[in-house]
């Protein structure tokens, strides 16, 4: 599940499922890099809920973004590492906004993506799964 939370679409590949996969990790990727070109970033926020700078959005927003795992993480690089950025970061440009609300959406996507592979491949639907092909429900009647 790490991995798959690091790079999404990994758990249906690990599973076989080669082409839900690539559709997953090319659109949530897709959607992630729109809005690092649009210079949108994940924020780090004040967790000091006595400061007037903190918002419980702006906490709940980098929890959302931080579903894109790896993409994710570069994107904080300029928060965490002063000055050192790997991809275009700009909070006062006029799209940045815009492309934040890109990142948000691709982590919640990848929230749903990581939730789907737990369910289909080691939760509810697993079992079910393997209660379907219980060897002895054949012979009874």
């Amino acid at each position: 599940m790490l991995l798959s939370w690091l790079i999404p679409g990994y758990g249906f590949w690990h599973n076989g499922r080669r082409g839900q996969a690539l559709f997953f990790f090319l659109t949530l990727q897709a959607t992630f890099l729109i809005g690092a070109m649009l210079q949108g970033s994940v924020l780090w926020p004040d967790f000091n809920y006595r400061s007037p700078n903190f918002n419980l959005v702006a906490v709940l927003t980098l929890v959302t973004q931080g579903f894109n795992g790896i993409a994710a993480m570069i994107s904080l690089l300029p928060e965490l590492a002063r000055g050192f950025h790997i991809l275009p970061y700009n909070e006062t440009s006029s799209w940045a906004d815009l492309g934040s609300f890109y990142l948000l959406v691709s982590g919640g996507m990848s929230y749903f993506v990581l939730m789907s592979t737990w369910d289909n491949f080691y939760g509810r639907k697993a079992f079910a799964r393997l209660l379907s092909h219980d060897p002895g429900s054949e012979t009874r009647s």
